[in-house]
């Protein structure tokens, strides 16, 4: 009853807030060769990249485009309302890699989709988490401006890693989102790729987070509001 109680109340407060403005978010990796980055990954991180899975992500790239599309949007509305803060660009490019041992960033932004491969020769991750990984390098930006501006949460936990408290409020919505929304089966599995495949920065920001109650991460968000919009260049690729 509780838990059935507390989703209501959720769900109100992210249905509180005016509507926000929703980037528009393009996945890129141009034909023939993939991007500028994977065409010189072998020189950047002297590992080589197998020409299968450019192939592959070429091939695949309307199907992770439609993936995103499917989920993407309602992820970026649930946060967004409950925050009440537009998005900092209108309109943002997603590059694609699968160059070894880079992970994906959310400033470049770029996702790493080698996972997600049948091409690699491993198990591929379900689909349905591959607009999670693009979210939550979003959100990074999004709450870029609380790292900036000062945490009483960051402050509470100043003797963890940087990464960590980077990790802290963009978790928070990540499990606030899928929460919110239903997705209690991504929420698992997203949850539990974090805490045992990812780093030790990854796991402890979701142990601070389950210590903590979603509402201080919310008020500190809330101070994302008026911020404006703005549209960003296209980067050359």
């Amino acid at each position: 009853m509780y838990r059935h109680w507390r989703r209501l109340l959720l769900l109100w407060a992210a249905a509180s807030v005016g509507a926000q403005q929703i980037p528009k978010v393009d996945l890129v990796y141009p034909a023939p060769a993939g991007s500028a980055f994977d065409r010189a990954c072998s020189l950047i991180t002297k590992t080589h990249i197998e020409p299968k899975e450019v192939s592959e992500v070429l091939e695949r790239l309307p199907e992770f485009q439609a993936l995103w599309d499917k989920h993407g949007g309602e992820y970026l509305s649930t946060a967004l309302r409950v925050v009440g803060a537009d998005y900092p660009f209108q309109e943002v490019q997603a590059t694609l890699t699968v160059c070894p041992c880079v992970s994906s960033m959310g400033s470049p932004l770029m996702i790493q989709v080698r996972r997600f491969l049948a091409s690699t020769g491993e198990k591929p991750l379900r689909t349905t988490l591959f607009p999670m990984y693009v979210f939550h390098e979003l959100m990074h930006r999004y709450v870029n401006p609380i790292r900036v501006g000062g945490s009483p949460l960051r402050k509470k936990y100043a003797a963890e890693t940087v990464q960590t408290l980077n990790f802290l409020h963009v978790v928070e919505l990540e499990k606030f989102v899928l929460g919110t929304l239903g997705y209690s089966d991504i929420l698992k599995t997203w949850e539990d790729l974090n805490r045992t495949e990812r780093t030790p920065e990854h796991k402890r920001a979701w142990d601070i987070v389950q210590a903590e109650s979603y509402e201080p991460f919310v008020d500190e968000l809330k101070l994302l509001r008026k911020r404006p919009v703005v549209s960003a260049p296209a980067p050359k690729l």
